[in-house]
């Protein structure tokens, strides 16, 4: 399991939270394209003097084993040593 992490920092006007448009079409739209599963949520808040409220979002996710790239496939499909390095020179 390779559990990863996506953070969404924004700072929202004042009275505003996170599950008001546009954060929240921004976020979803971001959770369409992931091939995996959701594993935890946090967000945190704190007043910004004059700019309203700093809010982070913290999405931990578990992609879908297709979509991580495996460096022995990629290996395996070298038909050649890589440029500039020969490994049977040395």
């Amino acid at each position: 399991m390779q559990v990863r992490v996506k953070i969404f920092t924004l700072v929202s006007g004042h009275g505003e939270t996170v599950v008001q448009p546009p954060y929240e079409d921004h976020i979803n739209q971001w959770l369409s394209t992931v091939k995996g599963r959701v594993v935890q949520v946090s967000q945190s808040e704190s007043d910004r003097v004059g700019a309203g409220h700093h809010v982070t979002v913290c999405v931990w996710y578990v992609p879908d084993e297709s979509t991580i790239p495996h460096p022995q496939a990629e290996a395996a499909g070298r038909t050649g040593p890589s440029e500039g390095h020969d490994p049977q020179a040395s």
